[in-house]
């Protein structure tokens, strides 16, 4: 059932006082009218503000949960850097360990091509001396 609007129902009103003459029961019918569609118009105006007051319970609830969400991440993401400067220590100390290997062994390479180099100076030094 559709309401009248405010202009409406003042204009059936204003057709009414003029097309009849106002009585005792005609004024009584006016009052009861008007009652009832002030009680109608309150009454959807509470269901209205019911149904807000809901919604914005639901959106208390729903910012709630939201709010311990970003502290799950705020934690996840505290774990993840911890993860991060623990790899980091890790492939730091597995860098140095490589690095020294690779010293060690470009040394131990390089004290065997010096050998090496200094075996070939003398047996072309030989070769050299030999007469012909």
């Amino acid at each position: 059932m559709r309401l009248l609007s405010r202009t409406q129902k003042i204009v059936m009103y204003s057709t009414f006082c003029y097309n009849s003459h106002m009585n005792d029961d005609t004024i009584q019918d006016l009052k009861q009218f008007i009652s009832a569609t002030v009680s109608q118009q309150t009454t959807e105006i509470r269901d209205d503000i019911s149904g807000i007051h809901h919604d914005i319970s639901g959106m208390r609830d729903d910012i709630s949960g939201i709010r311990v969400e970003i502290s799950d991440v705020r934690v996840e993401i505290s774990d993840v850097r911890s993860d991060i400067k623990s790899l980091d220590n890790k492939m730091s100390t597995k860098i140095d360990d490589l690095s020294k290997y690779v010293a060690g062994a470009m040394d131990t390479s390089n004290e065997t091509n010096d050998t090496q180099l200094k075996d070939h100076e003398l047996r072309i030094g030989r070769l050299e001396k030999k007469p012909a």
